[in-house]
């Protein structure tokens, strides 16, 4: 908050703030000289709404070795540009890669967040700065199953057995619950876990995340409120 109203003052918009910070935070965590982060094979970033399953999480790195090159989560392409990992769902990085990547973020062109490229970028935030960075570097970003952009809908938590993170989790005690109650009511049987998904939810799988099939559509324009309108639907209990 007040990181950005500094940044905003000084004529910077949101998604020009979004990369520096993404920037110092790499920098920082890289660089740091705190004894617990000087051996770290792992940096995992992620949003303050994103949801971390530790239990999936912690197996899944343990496949890679940290001291090669790996740049993974979500990727997203937009065409003509590198593509990138999604921020939300959470970024991967292995040691190998960040100390490949972070003599580019300090020193060169490319890397500066003011570059005037972002000019001609749909995708103008920290996660494509840290993939155009990434990709100079030649560390390549590679696609791995797990992280999802939203949290499970319907409540349908087993068709996201392979979870390790959940974008967009506004109460993450709640998350917690939630996750914890299905696992204790449906260790047993498959059948058990069918039971207790919302039977209003057709699920379809499409840009790597479930969602379910609508109901009725609203039609909008940009600037029209349709954000607003959603927001408020959602608040109804009877609106997935």
């Amino acid at each position: 908050g007040e990181h950005w109203r500094i940044s905003h003052d000084k004529g910077m918009g949101w998604n020009t703030w979004l990369r520096f910070k993404m920037k110092a935070i790499f920098e920082w965590s890289v660089l740091a000289h705190w004894a617990e982060l000087r051996d770290v094979r792992w940096y995992v970033y992620v949003d303050d709404d994103t949801y971390v399953v530790g239990s999936a999480l912690l197996p899944l790195l343990r496949r890679y070795d940290p001291d090669v090159p790996h740049y993974f989560g979500r990727p997203l392409q937009e065409e003509g540009f590198p593509a990138f990992v999604g921020g939300g769902a959470g970024i991967v990085l292995s040691r190998a890669a960040a100390r490949i990547i972070l003599p580019l973020s300090l020193e060169a062109e490319f890397c500066d967040p003011l570059n005037l490229k972002w000019g001609d970028r749909i995708h103008q935030g920290g996660d494509a700065w840290l993939g155009d960075c990434a990709e100079n570097a030649g560390v390549v970003s590679e696609m791995e199953y797990g992280f999802y952009p939203q949290p499970p809908v319907g409540n349908l938590f087993h068709l996201y057995a392979d979870a390790a993170c959940f974008h967009g989790v506004e109460d993450h005690k709640e998350m917690h619950a939630s996750l914890a109650a299905y696992k204790q009511t449906n260790a047993s049987t498959r059948r058990a876990s069918l039971e207790h998904y919302d039977a209003r939810c057709v699920p379809v799988f499409v840009d790597h995340k479930y969602t379910c099939l609508p109901h009725f559509i609203i039609g909008g324009v940009p600037k029209a409120g349709t954000t607003s309108l959603y927001k408020y639907l959602m608040e109804h209990p009877e609106v997935l």
